[in-house]
């Protein structure tokens, strides 16, 4: 057992800002962990759910318990191969400030969550399998109000436009812990509450201006943080109905890679799977204008809409368009995963996508595997799932029953169309074109 690993401010390591909620859409993601395997077994990975246990308590100094909604994240991630496995999981705290909570091995990072108090961080540190960290303390503190002032060639620029912040710990910044996103008023300036005196990196997506990261700002009390942003060359094309050439409204754009790596669209892996920020939306006459991007950057974008598959688009460049994207019908996988009701209710799934990118300039390529959980509802002697938003391209569905004896499946198809009635089972796959799964789409809002 160890205990005592401790953070404070002297050590820079304790605490990110929470945001003022009229300013602030609050939301806690883990940016590259949720690119990761969510902690499912990789194959031949026998121990990938070993687990170790961490407990301590918040400590406040200013009020004797804690206000109700407190607690604490905690994350795990370790590599097995080339691939990282990840997990999160969130524990309550009580008015005593107490936590505990078993976690699958590997590097481990716990974030605290109290209102009116700043976000605090402590880790990364390891854990080994049927290990226990104990008496582990971490410190809530007020924070200070931060402000923020966008600017255009060393000019106070008025009127601009929503902008997502990403604030990393400066010394794990691998591990891209997103707060939220906010907006700037008409003068461009913006509140950031219960701010911590650590190095920040801040993403900064500004029409009409090219999108930037600044890292480690260093904000302080009672003094302004300028950022100086460029103008940007605006990027037009037009989304449109492959059956009927008709345009496109509300359709979707979202980067999923850019050379250099700008901000993602981070769903079930790096690539958009119908999460991240939205950066541009079509008309009603299906145009679509981006003016945040850099020049001689390559960029991918996934264009969706609802009742349609999404389409990957790039690479292209700011102010050389996209031309006309025309988006098919959506294609869906479904079924069900069979077996005893006893062993369902070990049973997890995972689909993967690969998608692969050109560089401008260079005959190499990326290959990058895209993926996330299916849901798992039991109903008897099935589990019902459909997975939809997917594209035209090599698909994968991995099922792991978690059971001695019992072998874990996979699906592998060039997918072309949609794929209904696969059977799942501890002796094999096939298909039963009557059947069809019943539960909410894998994809969330696609």
């Amino acid at each position: 057992m160890r205990t005592g690993i401790k953070t404070g401010e002297e050590r820079g390591q304790e605490t990110m800002s929470k945001w003022l909620r009229s300013l602030v859409i609050v939301s806690l993601v883990a940016g590259p962990l949720t690119t990761t395997t969510a902690g499912e077994p990789a194959v031949g990975d026998a121990d990938a759910h070993a687990r170790g246990k961490v407990s301590g308590r918040l400590i406040v100094p200013d009020q004797k318990g804690l206000p109700p909604g407190s607690h604490v994240t905690v994350y795990s991630r370790r590599k097995v191969g080339n691939a990282d496995h990840a997990h999160a999981g969130v524990s309550p705290v009580g008015k005593d400030g107490r936590f505990a909570r078993e976690v699958p091995r590997g590097d481990v990072r716990i974030v605290a969550e109290a209102p009116g108090f700043a976000v605090a961080l402590l880790g990364p540190f390891p854990l080994r399998p049927g290990e226990e960290v104990s008496d582990l303390e971490i410190k809530l503190t007020r924070g200070f109000t931060g402000q923020v002032q966008l600017r255009s060639k060393g000019r106070k620029q008025p009127g601009v436009g929503v902008v997502t912040a990403s604030l990393t710990h400066a010394l794990t910044a691998g591990w891209g812990i997103k707060v939220g996103e906010f907006r700037f008023d008409a003068r461009g300036q913006a509140r950031i509450l219960r701010c911590p005196s650590i190095p920040l990196d801040l993403q900064v997506r500004a029409s009409p201006f090219e999108h930037r990261e600044f890292k480690g700002v260093a904000l302080a009390a009672n003094k302004v943080g300028y950022l100086d942003l460029t103008p940007a060359v605006p990027s037009r094309g037009k989304v449109l109905s492959s059956a009927t050439g008709k345009p496109i409204r509300g359709a979707r754009l979202k980067i999923v890679w850019s050379s250099p790596p700008a901000d993602v669209s981070h769903g079930g892996c790096g690539w958009s799977v119908g999460r991240g920020p939205v950066w541009a939306r079509s008309d009603d006459q299906g145009r679509v204008s981006l003016d945040v991007l850099r020049k001689d950057w390559d960029y991918w974008f996934e264009v969706s809409a609802d009742g349609f598959a999404p389409r990957l688009v790039g690479p292209f460049q700011a102010g050389k368009g996209f031309g006309e994207v025309k988006l098919a019908p959506p294609i869906e996988v479904s079924g069900e995963i069979r077996a005893s009701p006893e062993v369902l209710k070990r049973v997890s799934g995972r689909w993967h996508q690969t998608f692969t990118t050109k560089h401008r300039g260079s005959s190499s390529r990326s290959t990058t595997p895209c993926g996330e959980s299916i849901h798992t509802r039991v109903r008897g002697e099935r589990i019902p799932f459909r997975i939809t938003g997917l594209h035209k391209r090599h698909f994968s569905l991995q099922v792991y029953f978690k059971t001695p004896g019992l072998k874990n499946q996979e699906f592998k198809t060039e997918l072309k169309e949609s794929i209904r009635g696969l059977i799942i089972t501890p002796t094999g796959v096939h298909v039963e074109p009557t059947v069809r799964g019943t539960t909410r789409p894998a994809r969330g809002e696609g």
